[in-house]
């Protein structure tokens, strides 16, 4: 799971409907899901963290992801879940 949407491999592949056997296919399909969770990551919750003190909806954003920290923090890498955290309690901060 990743903030709460079920990333298996090829499901999120544009134009893949099942997964293929052979063993290249599969490397591409992981290589793109772990690309497509960085990303998620880098611009959908620490950029968003990042801006929630100037932005209009920021006490909304800020709520989110304090809610829905263990679901998130259970999906990301140890070195993201430290960065997480420290971007969490920082914007938790600032917005008191």
């Amino acid at each position: 799971m990743f903030g709460g949407v079920a990333l298996g491999r090829w499901w999120l592949t544009p134009g893949r409907v099942c997964v293929e056997t052979e063993g290249s296919s599969l490397s591409a399909s992981n290589h793109y899901s772990d690309v497509v969770k960085a990303n998620t990551f880098k611009w959908a919750i620490m950029d968003q963290l990042a801006k929630c003190k100037s932005s209009l909806f920021g006490d909304v954003i800020l709520r989110h992801f304090q809610l829905r920290r263990k679901a998130i923090m259970q999906s990301l890498t140890e070195a993201q879940a430290a960065e997480f955290v420290h971007a969490l309690a920082a914007a938790s901060m600032t917005a008191a």
